[in-house]
C-alpha cells in the first residue's frame, strides 16, 4: 500500500437539471424530449447523465518510496431529466405515455449515475490497495494507467446500457 500523508478522499458532486417537455400528441411529446444543448444527434435522446472524474494528487519522494501527500478523486455527475411543462396541461391521451417515459428515463439515468459512482469507488479502492512505488514518476504513471482503465470500463458499461435500454412506446390501436 502506498504511504499516505493524508487520508485519500472521494468527493462526489451531483446535480439534477429539469427541462420542460410538452405535446398535444405523441409525436410532439417525443420531439420535445430531446435534451437541450446536449450535443446528442439522435432524435431518440431524452434524459442525459454527464459525468466525469478527476484525480488530484501530490507526491513527495521519500528515501525508500514515494509518499502520497494528497489524493482526491473528484466525481461530478449532472443528470438532465424531462419534466412536464406546468403551464400546459397533460392531454389525457398522453398521460400513460408520459408516466412511462418519465419513469423509464429516471431509471435509465439513475443507472448511468450508479455506473459513475461504481467507477469512482473502484478507482478509490484500487488505489488504496496498490503497493507503494519506489519512485514518484512510477506512481504517477500507474495512477494515470489505472484511471484510464477504470474510465474505459465505465464508458463501455454506459455504451452498452444505451444500446440495450431503448425506450419504445407500445403501438396504439388504430380506431
Amino acid at each position: 500500500m502506498p504511504a499516505f500523508g493524508a487520508e485519500p478522499q472521494l468527493i462526489v458532486e451531483e446535480s439534477t437539471v429539469y427541462y420542460p417537455v410538452y405535446g398535444r400528441n405523441r409525436e410532439e411529446l417525443m420531439r420535445s424530449l430531446r435534451v437541450p444543448e446536449s450535443g446528442q444527434r439522435s432524435s431518440q435522446a431524452h434524459g442525459l447523465t454527464r459525468s466525469d472524474f478527476r484525480v488530484e494528487s501530490e507526491f513527495a519522494q521519500g528515501r525508500e518510496a514515494c509518499v502520497v501527500r494528497e489524493l482526491t478523486i473528484r466525481l461530478k455527475v449532472r443528470i438532465d431529466l424531462p419534466r412536464w411543462d406546468t403551464t400546459v396541461p397533460i392531454p389525457k391521451a398522453l398521460q400513460d405515455d408520459w408516466d412511462e417515459i418519465q419513469e423509464r428515463t429516471a431509471r435509465h439515468e439513475a443507472r448511468h449515475r450508479q455506473y459513475a459512482l461504481d467507477a469512482a469507488n473502484d478507482l478509490y479502492q484500487t488505489l488504496l490497495q496498490r503497493p507503494s512505488d519506489p519512485l514518484c514518476t512510477q506512481l504517477g504513471k500507474a495512477l494515470r494507467d489505472l484511471s484510464n482503465r477504470v474510465r474505459v470500463r465505465w464508458q463501455l458499461r454506459d455504451n452498452l446500457l444505451d444500446q440495450n435500454d431503448v425506450l419504445r412506446l407500445p403501438a396504439r390501436r388504430k380506431r
